[in-house]
């Protein structure tokens, strides 16, 4: 996978909002323990589990300086802290929520 700075410099393929309240770390746990209650992080997990080498997504809470990474053949989900992302990203965040931001 290409560097994420490069990665959110692309135009993505989709982005999906999300009303999800979920925070990051819940989102993580719900990664972690393979049952997503989000119905667009499921699509996400497909999507990312079918195409490991090609997709990835990434996931922007609003308002947030950090990021959710979703990679993998097991899709994992790391959180990447930086100032940069919230510049990057706010610009696409005009509602309270989850951004879904997926590359392919």
């Amino acid at each position: 996978m290409e560097d994420l700075y490069s990665l959110l410099l692309r135009k993505p393929t989709s982005i999906v909002f999300s009303r999800s309240k979920l925070s990051y770390e819940q989102i993580m746990e719900e990664f972690h323990i393979g049952s997503l209650s989000d119905k667009f992080l499921r699509a996400v997990k497909a999507l990312v589990k079918a195409n490991p080498t090609r997709a990835s997504a990434v996931i922007y809470k609003t308002g947030s300086n950090s990021v959710l990474v979703i990679f993998g053949e097991k899709p994992t989900a790391i959180l990447l802290d930086g100032d940069q992302l919230t510049n990057i990203l706010s610009q696409h965040a005009d509602r309270e929520g989850l951004y879904i931001f997926t590359y392919t």
